[in-house]
C-alpha cells in the first residue's frame, strides 16, 4: 500500500480518527515514524558501505561516515588489514571497561574491536595506518520519508518492492496505537503496543526466513 491507500485504511480502521481530529500531516508523520521504527527492528533495508580509516582515529560518526544508517546488522564492522578483511568483535563499553580496563590507553596498531555508543563507533585499538574504504560496514538503511500518496513505505518511491508489502499491516497497528492518546483513549495504547509488537515480531519472522538455507543438508554438516 502507498501513503494514500495507508491515510485511508488508517482513518477507517480507527473510529473517530477523521481529519478534523488527526490532520493530514500528524497522520503522515505517524506512519513514517512506524516504517522507521520497523525499519530498525527487523533490518528489511539491509546494506552495506565501506569508508575510510584514518591513521591514530578511533572514533567516527556514523551519521558522517554513512548518511543513512540506523542499526547495525548481524555482520558487523570489518577491517582491512592491507590485504585481508578481518571482522572486529563487537562490544559494549560496559564490556570493554570491564574486561579491557586499559583499552583507552592502547597505541595505535591493528584493529580487534569496536562499539557504538548512540551515533559514536569507536574502534579498539586506533589503527596505525590510513587505508581508503579500509572499513566495511553492514547496517540497516534508515527508510526514505514518504511525502506524496504515491510513495510507497521504506523505499519512498512510486515503485513498490514486493518483499516489503507485509508490514503493511505492521504499519497500521503503530498507527493504531500512536492514535490512541490523540482520540483520548490512552487505556487503550498498552493493548494496541502489544498487537503492535507481536505483529511485528511475526512479520520479522516471515521476512528473514530463508527456507532455501533451512532444506539444505549442508547446513547441518560442520564446517571448516
Amino acid at each position: 500500500m502507498n501513503l494514500g491507500n495507508l491515510k485511508s485504511l488508517s482513518r477507517a480502521q480507527t473510529p473517530g480518527a477523521k481529519v478534523q481530529k488527526v490532520s493530514d500531516t500528524v497522520l503522515q508523520l505517524i506512519i513514517n515514524q512506524g516504517v522507521i521504527d520497523i525499519a530498525a527492528y527487523t533490518i528489511c533495508l539491509k546494506a552495506n558501505k565501506k569508508f575510510d580509516v584514518v591513521e591514530d582515529v578511533d572514533e567516527y560518526l556514523l551519521s558522517e561516515e554513512i548518511d543513512d544508517f540506523l542499526t547495525i546488522d548481524e555482520s558487523g564492522i570489518w577491517w582491512n588489514n592491507g590485504s585481508n578483511w578481518k571482522k572486529l568483535l563487537p562490544e559494549t563499553l560496559k564490556s570493554l571497561d570491564e574486561y579491557w580496563p586499559n583499552w583507552r590507553d592502547l597505541t595505535s596498531g591493528d584493529p580487534t574491536k569496536y562499539t557504538i555508543d548512540g551515533d559514536m563507533l569507536t574502534i579498539v585499538r586506533p589503527p596505525d595506518t590510513s587505508l581508503t574504504d579500509g572499513f566495511w560496514a553492514y547496517y540497516g538503511k534508515k527508510p526514505v520519508a514518504m511525502t506524496k500518496s504515491s510513495q510507497y513505505p521504506f523505499v519512498g518511491d512510486t515503485t513498490e518492492n514486493p518483499r516489503l508489502t507485509i508490514f503493511d499491516s505492521t504499519i497500521l497497528a503503530y498507527v493504531k496505537w500512536q492514535l490512541s492518546p490523540i482520540l483520548n483513549k490512552a487505556i487503550e495504547a498498552d493493548k494496541y503496543m502489544q498487537l503492535y509488537i507481536v505483529d511485528r515480531e511475526e512479520k520479522k519472522g516471515i521476512f528473514d526466513n530463508r527456507p532455501d538455507v533451512s532444506s539444505d543438508s549442508r547446513m547441518t554438516m560442520e564446517r571448516p
